[in-house]
């Protein structure tokens, strides 16, 4: 049968506090790509539909060259359950030109583990570089209050579809994934609630798309 929808928690956002009140989600709280049974998040006029982890196409699972395993595990030594892919831009979970980390190819390589209760994603080059990681969250209240302020104050009546955490080098940030309409946008921001890049799409009545990618730091 149909997976009931989730309690959907309503978060406000006054000056120096986050207040959550829990409603029932209407069915609309959900988006078309996620599961109706993942919770959704109203702040304060934005929509976030919790998602979760799509499964569903992996690429052969290989073994990495001692240099890639060496460097992944003196980095995560308590992962677990690590597979690891040859890198494979068709099957790339984030929006790579939004990151700013440096383009791969299919001499490199990705890597899938568990750490901390949560499912991770990284990439290393053929020589063992470390580029960058990515989890997906599933509890978007778990967002900085900055970026929950900037998203309830700039993108209200959207609803956001997916939140990945993201760690390159020394720096933090959030890829975000949202629609309103026939709008959607990608973005992301960094921990103090910051668009360091954006890209929207809007698709016309006739089903024609019109792209626009706003550069707005090369980090």
């Amino acid at each position: 049968g149909t997976p009931a929808v989730q309690p959907e928690a309503s978060i406000a956002t006054p000056p120096s506090t986050v207040v959550m009140t829990t409603t029932p989600a209407p069915a609309s709280a959900a988006s078309a790509t996620q599961p109706t049974s993942g919770n959704a998040i109203t702040v304060s006029g934005s929509t976030m539909a919790n998602s979760t982890l799509n499964n569903t196409t992996r690429d052969t699972i290989i073994t990495p060259p001692a240099p890639v395993a060496t460097s992944f595990n003196a980095r995560f030594p308590k992962a677990t359950n690590v597979k690891w892919y040859k890198y494979n831009s068709s099957t790339v979970h984030i929006e790579w030109d939004l990151t700013g980390w440096p383009a791969l190819t299919n001499r490199d390589y990705a890597v899938m583990y568990d750490l901390d209760n949560a499912k991770y994603y990284a990439w290393y080059d053929a020589q063992g570089n470390w580029i960058g990681s990515t989890n997906q969250m599933k509890d978007f209240a778990g967002l900085p209050a900055p970026v929950t302020k900037m998203l309830s104050s700039k993108y209200a009546g959207y609803t956001v579809t997916d939140v990945h955490a993201e760690t390159y080098k020394d720096m933090s940030a959030y890829q975000i994934e949202m629609n309103k309409g026939t709008e959607k946008v990608k973005m992301v921001v960094d921990p103090n609630g910051n668009v360091l890049k954006q890209k929207t799409k809007t698709v016309d009545a006739s089903g024609n798309e019109t792209k626009e990618k706003i550069k707005i730091d090369n980090r």
